[in-house]
């Protein structure tokens, strides 16, 4: 190669590097003009301005000492012109960065100084996907966290996640920890959750849906009537939706909600005052005074009843009451502010409060000469002719709910056990009618389903549906999605498997495969080994909860495991020998006969939406897997014996025709006579010997 070809290839090579410097300046002034550069951007294009400076500097020396003199004094100029703008770049990035470390000194040192007094720990409220919540989620998220210039964007991602359940949490559950894809999962939830109309269509819903309060005293009912029409009102004007736009439309539903007593209040207010037309302000406006009034009368009376919690209809007017023979209503009877025990006539607590047992109850009633039926003196159970008792927990009309036996059993085991209590109310009610609404009024019977990931070994991941089956000794997996996502071979075992009903084992040979599942929604990771198997007798396809039922449950903070469009196959088996790692140690009683479980999948429900049925609430397989690795002694003597062993093979396709005529005719003329075979010779007279 000549000098002048190795002249034009290093002048080439320098081109391309001036090229990159080119560009990496032209980035640095980009970044530079940002309202807020990324000081991790700026400190990686100082990093490769250096490495292309050294570059460029091996370059230069290279060509000088190539090139004539004449040429030289060129080449130099256009080399200082390179190294200055550099320079220059170099030194912007370091002032940057110099600035913006100061400031950080500054602001923990009056930090330090300020903050001689503790302030309390803000906690950031979670989001679970209520669209209606978001607005309301995302400014305080964006003041405490996004807008935070000490925290990187990784940080922020993971405090982003930190707050996500349910809905929220699925819809980011793809993105990896990067900084890249936070700004993608700001945008999703965005794109989700931030959409005008959907927010307006959802408070609207819930204004349409608001519960009428149906007695004037409820003072609770009124203030949660109230607090919920001006909430909604409030969301939608700071959306840009005023109130004049739908008026015509709520005035009536508040019409309807409102005790028919203030609105008769309201309408001679606004005859007196002339209007023919009244409006929604107005209306909202009187129910705020009525509100008010009520509750500055009550405030210093500490018996008020808050009626709309209570379920217990009968009160009682005064302590002397008389039976009146005539036929009376439980419904009927006035509310009093003065309220008293009726089995303690001493003590200012309820009746559903009292901590008496079954027994001292009935002793105290006995002694007061008090009904058993209705509480009231003067006359006996048996003659008692009140109407309208009818007891919440078994729907007996002979008793209250706290005279119910079966009501004191089943509120001893009503909160979570474990390591942490909850004392929350998930409106069982709700849960048994919105399941008699999707199954037609019949019982339906709640299965331990959840769902997962099973991530295989190139990093496939499939969705399936687990069923947790205490009555399996052991867990399979379908072959199918161990095939599909590639799950690696640990043994082959040769079991027999022992199913319900059945009076023989079944000979199987299958594989252990290596599976790991993991949570979409938290995260959480199981390794195990499970046995492989083409179907999962006994499992049927298992209908999912209802969307009603999820979502009752959801707004207590108990997410479903087992939610989707539609009813799926059982991918999974969960028995004995996983069991206790797919389990926490929270469990929640709904009712009698409905219980909740926590996984580390998330929550499972299980029983029975109404009494009938409430003995067979769990699917079973009722499987046992025994080992077979060393076959049985008399198995081997058997197949000892067998031709098969002993090299003689039974080969159908070799026999002729006259072979098959040889053994017909033997076969005709053998017999089975007294526990032994006889045979007819023909030569001896037809003889059977």
């Amino acid at each position: 190669m000549s000098v002048d070809e190795t002249i034009d290839r290093n002048r080439r090579n320098r081109g391309v590097v001036r090229a990159a410097v080119t560009n990496v300046i032209k980035s640095v002034e980009a970044e530079l003009a940002k309202e807020v550069p990324d000081i991790e951007v700026l400190q990686d294009k100082l990093n490769i301005l250096v490495k292309r400076e050294t570059d460029l500097q091996t370059l230069d020396e290279t060509i000088n000492g190539q090139i004539k003199l004449v040429e030289l004094e060129k080449e130099v100029e256009h080399e200082l012109e390179y190294s200055d703008s550099i320079i220059r770049c170099k030194g912007k990035i370091r002032r940057f960065i110099d600035k913006h470390r100061c400031s950080n000194v500054d602001a923990a040192v009056i930090t330090r100084q300020v903050n001689n007094t503790k302030l309390p720990r803000i906690v950031l409220d979670k989001f679970g996907g209520d669209i209606r919540k978001f607005h309301e989620f995302w400014p305080s998220f964006e003041a405490a966290v996004h807008d935070n210039p000490s925290l990187t964007r990784v940080e922020k991602f993971n405090y982003l996640r930190s707050l996500l359940i349910g809905d929220a949490a699925r819809a980011i559950s793809g993105l990896t920890l990067t900084n890249e894809n936070y700004d993608k999962a700001v945008e999703v939830l965005k794109d989700r959750f931030r959409q005008k109309q959907a927010v307006i269509s959802a408070y609207m819903n819930r204004l349409l849906s608001l519960q009428p309060v149906r007695r004037k005293n409820d003072t609770l009912g009124l203030r949660n009537l109230y607090d919920e029409i001006n909430n909604s009102i409030r969301s939608l004007e700071s959306l840009g939706i005023d109130t004049e736009s739908y008026g015509n439309l709520l005035y009536p539903i508040l019409d309807r909600c409102i005790p028919v007593e203030l609105m008769l209040l309201f309408n001679r207010d606004q005859v007196v005052k002339g209007v023919k037309e009244p409006v929604v302000s107005d209306l909202i406006n009187f129910l705020k005074g009525e509100m008010e009034a009520r509750e500055r009368s009550f405030s210093d009376r500490t018996e008020l009843i808050p009626i709309a919690k209570s379920n217990y209809p009968l009160f009682k007017k005064t302590q002397t009451a008389s039976f009146n023979r005539g036929g009376s209503s439980a419904a009927a009877l006035n509310v009093s502010i003065g309220k008293f025990c009726d089995f303690c006539p001493k003590e200012t607590h309820r009746n559903e409060d009292c901590k008496l047992s079954m027994h001292d109850k009935y002793k105290a009633l006995y002694d007061q000469y008090k009904c058993r039926r209705c509480l009231r003196k003067g006359h006996k159970k048996k003659f008692c002719n009140v109407k309208g008792i009818k007891c919440k927990t078994c729907g007996s009309q002979s008793h209250w709910e706290y005279l119910c036996d079966k009501g004191q059993k089943s509120n001893k085991n009503g909160n979570i056990s474990g390591s942490s209590s909850d004392s929350r109310d998930v409106g069982v009610n709700s849960l048994i009618r919105e399941s008699m609404i999707d199954t037609g009024n019949r019982n339906i019977i709640y299965y331990q389903t959840a769902r997962a990931n099973v991530v295989g070994s190139n990093k496939i991941i499939r969705g399936i549906r687990i069923l947790i089956d205490s009555g399996s000794e052991t867990s399979f997996l379908l072959e199918s999605i161990a095939e599909e996502v590639g799950l690696p071979t640990v043994s082959i075992e040769k079991l027999k498997i022992h199913t319900f009903g059945s009076q023989a084992p079944h000979l199987r040979e299958l594989g252990r495969k290596r599976v790991l599942l993991k949570d979409p929604n938290s995260g959480l990771q199981l390794e195990c080994n499970i046995l492989v198997i083409d179907k999962i007798f006994g499992v049927d396809l298992i209908r999912i909860p209802s969307k009603g039922i999820a979502s009752i449950l959801r707004q207590k903070e108990f997410v479903l495991s087992d939610q989707g469009s539609e009813d799926t196959e059982i991918g999974l088996l969960i028995g004995n020998d996983l069991m206790n790692k797919i389990l926490t140690d929270k469990t929640y009683r709904l009712s009698e006969n409905l219980m909740l479980y926590e996984t580390i999948f998330g929550w499972v429900i299980n029983g029975s939406s109404r009494g009938e049925s409430a003995s067979n609430c769990t699917l079973s397989m009722c499987t046992r897997v025994e080992c077979c690795e060393e076959e049985r002694l008399s198995d081997l003597l058997y197949n000892w014996f067998q031709l098969e062993s002993l090299g003689i093979n039974d080969l159908l396709s070799g026999r002729s025709e006259t072979d098959e005529k040889i053994i017909q005719k033997f076969e005709e003329n053998l017999r089975f006579e007294n526990g032994r075979y006889v045979k007819a010779f023909y030569g001896s007279g037809n003889r059977w010997i």
